[in-house]
């Protein structure tokens, strides 16, 4: 596993409040310049939305678009893993707990824990909301409209 990687949580605490900073919804002509910030890279730009690389590799991040605005955005805050691996699944859980840690040193205690297959824990803000997410093989940190959250909330959660 020496060749896993993940963001230090310094690293991880200073996105988290450069994603906060981000006037939200944007323009998708802004994510050029979004990504660029963040030393990501556009590897797909469409109507619908735009695949990022990020230093953890091709289509480990992207925007989403609602409307002619991105309202979501994602990226990898590790190396994805085996999942095959109980060793590699131990490691990602320990970068989940780690990470929802220095984004809680970055913006204090999270608004919401949603435990589950695909746990995610958040941070809302008046207008958007920063979320950790484990996913079965990589850990994200994403930034989205509360608009965005509370409609995914619906469609997900509607038969709790």
């Amino acid at each position: 596993m020496s060749d896993f990687r993940r963001l230090s949580d310094q690293e991880l605490a200073d996105m988290a409040l450069r994603l906060r900073a981000l006037e939200w919804p944007r323009d998708p002509d802004d994510v050029p310049a979004i990504a660029a910030a963040f030393d990501w890279t556009v590897e797909s730009l469409r109507e619908m939305g735009a695949r990022l690389g990020t230093r953890f590799g091709i289509a480990t991040g992207n925007f989403e678009f609602e409307e002619g605005r991105a309202v979501h955005v994602r990226a990898a805050v590790c190396s994805d893993i085996d999942r095959e691996s109980a060793e590699e699944r131990a490691w990602l859980q320990d970068v989940f707990a780690e990470s929802v840690e220095a984004v809680s040193a970055a913006l204090g205690p999270p608004t919401h824990r949603l435990p589950g297959e695909t746990p995610e824990v958040r941070w809302r803000g008046e207008n958007s909301t920063v979320s950790v997410l484990k996913y079965s093989v990589i850990v994200d940190i994403a930034l989205s409209t509360n608009e965005y959250i509370d409609e995914y909330d619906r469609d997900v959660y509607q038969e709790l």
